[in-house]
């Protein structure tokens, strides 16, 4: 039972490093290089957009839980209630694309490119 505890402590702390990366490797080229279509925007004006907003809060929020990954319970569970907040922006994120912004402008449109 405890080996298989760590397997899946260690998936997981993959799984939010990769997040990370991708988020930070994003946002860096959003900022520098510009959106597209309707995210064409370069610099600071990046961060007016709620997607954007929404993968930095939830990359920050895997930063804090591989960092607490020896802390305590009590530690852990604050960690986890933040981490539950970056999910939830980032799901609000995908619920807008799906159920909303897919009819208007189509589903190749909202997931291809910089949506992605």
């Amino acid at each position: 039972m405890e080996t298989r505890n760590n397997k899946r402590q260690i998936v997981c702390v993959a799984a939010q490093v990769i997040y990370i990366f991708f988020a930070a490797w994003s946002v860096k080229d959003m900022f520098l290089l510009s959106g597209s279509g309707n995210m064409k925007v370069s610099r600071t004006a990046v961060f007016r957009y709620y997607t954007v907003d929404s993968n930095i809060l939830c990359a920050i929020t895997c930063i804090a839980a591989v960092c607490t990954q020896k802390a305590s319970d009590k530690v852990r569970k604050k960690t986890m209630l933040f981490r539950y907040a970056g999910t939830t922006s980032v799901m609000v994120t995908m619920m807008t694309v799906l159920l909303f912004l897919v009819r208007i402008y189509g589903f190749p449109a909202m997931f291809a490119g910089w949506n992605l």
